[in-house]
């Protein structure tokens, strides 16, 4: 059961973010072809999301990096410090 609230839980938080991506955005990421998804999101728990996201966007190659949550907030913290 926590399984399936963890694949609901991140299809509600990011899916939005990726939809809600502006024309100019999709077009950039049509040029490009690939957007790098940092996230602690399970390897299975990717393939379900990647899977609902081809079907989308079937142009887009997103590759999944995982980070451990304090991994991140080091990784966010450092960038906007730059």
């Amino acid at each position: 059961m926590k399984r399936k609230f963890n694949r609901l839980f991140w299809a509600a938080v990011l899916w939005p973010a990726l939809c809600g991506a502006q024309v100019a955005d999709l077009d950039q990421a049509r040029k490009e072809g690939e957007v790098i998804l940092y996230t602690t999101m399970t390897v299975v728990d990717f393939e379900a999301f990647n899977k609902a996201a081809k079907e989308k966007y079937p142009f887009l190659n997103i590759r999944h990096v995982y980070l451990s949550s304090a991994r991140q907030a080091a990784r966010i913290t450092s960038a906007s410090l730059s």
